[in-house]
């Protein structure tokens, strides 16, 4: 059988915390208006397409607190459908505010790459959400190219939490690999979540497991296979497709006794996205297929003896 991993990469909390002069802000709009004349987008009737279209063009409305902000309703959805279905995931919360971060070339990373909320000051939420089951780990901006930056945002959270048995997935998947791999360990992390891809989906390396990449040492890399991005905006496909995308992937993963770790990023629940609804299908897939759903930290806390008992 199968283990389901469910992990979030938190990049946004709200609408309203992204200042006028950045494109994710105008991208929301854009995004809903496009979303509302979709014509793969089969699952929106008239009602959910005009809600887009006021979605989209009252965008202003709701970065002056004028009208809710949506994503601030979508995080409490997701943990709302998890608690409900008995199943916990991992949140990968960015450490700092405002950096963009260095890209793998070593240029700027685009502007809007950054992040506009800070950690420490939902470092009450964040602890009622461990408290409750669910993990907390670093989205990482510049972890994977310095062992002092990878440092820095693990301390972070480690005042937050008040631990340090913390792992992180590198935001917009940044690495160098090997190199990277190197770093997080020396750093102090339990495992690294960033091995997979923005623009499709699969089994990184053909790797159905975890995997410890330095002998003798506890990190292990945690490889990512389905993302919601992937899914929708990689692949451009329709609800009903990418889940028959992903129950194959489950199929595949079943035959392997392997591993299979999804991520969803936590606006996805609300526009101008509306893929909470395929995340929900899947859990529950995985739920009737009498899978093992876990968090990124107990899917790599076996070690090589569970995974090679999970493959034999």
């Amino acid at each position: 059988m199968y283990t389901l991993v469910l992990t979030h990469d938190i990049d946004y909390l709200s609408l309203r915390e992204i200042p006028w002069s950045c494109k994710t802000l105008w991208g929301f709009s854009y995004r809903c208006l496009k979303a509302a004349v979709s014509f793969r987008q089969f699952r929106f009737g008239l009602l959910r397409r005009l809600n887009l279209v006021w979605d989209g063009i009252s965008m202003p409305l709701i970065k002056l607190g004028l009208r809710s902000d949506p994503w601030e309703q979508s995080l409490d959805l997701m943990i709302a459908m998890e608690r409900r279905l008995g199943v916990r995931s991992t949140l990968f919360y960015i450490p700092f505010p405002n950096m963009p971060g260095i890209a793998p070339s070593g240029g700027d990373a685009p502007a809007n790459r950054a992040a506009f909320y800070a950690a420490g000051d939902n470092a009450d939420r964040i602890r009622e959400l461990e408290a409750d089951g669910w993990e907390i780990g670093v989205h990482g901006i510049n972890a994977y190219r310095s062992v002092e930056s990878a440092e820095a945002e693990k301390r972070e959270m480690e005042t937050i939490l008040g631990h340090d048995e913390i792992g992180i997935r590198m935001h917009w998947l940044y690495s160098r690999d090997e190199a990277s791999w190197e770093i997080l360990r020396r750093a102090g992390y339990r495992y690294d979540a960033t091995f997979g891809w923005n623009e499709k989906v699969g089994f990184p390396g053909g790797r159905y497991f975890p995997f410890q990449p330095f002998e003798g040492d506890a990190f292990a890399q945690l490889p990512l296979n389905i993302q919601d991005q992937a899914l929708f905006d990689g692949l451009g496909l329709s609800e009903d497709e990418a889940l028959l995308d992903v129950q194959r992937m489950l199929q595949t993963a079943n035959e392997h006794d392997g591993f299979v770790t999804l991520l969803w990023h936590n606006t996805s629940y609300m526009a101008p996205y509306m893929w909470g609804g395929l995340y929900e299908r899947i859990v529950r897939q995985a739920l009737i297929d009498g899978a093992r759903i876990v968090r990124a930290m107990d899917a790599v806390k076996g070690g090589t003896q569970q995974w090679q008992r999970s493959a034999s």
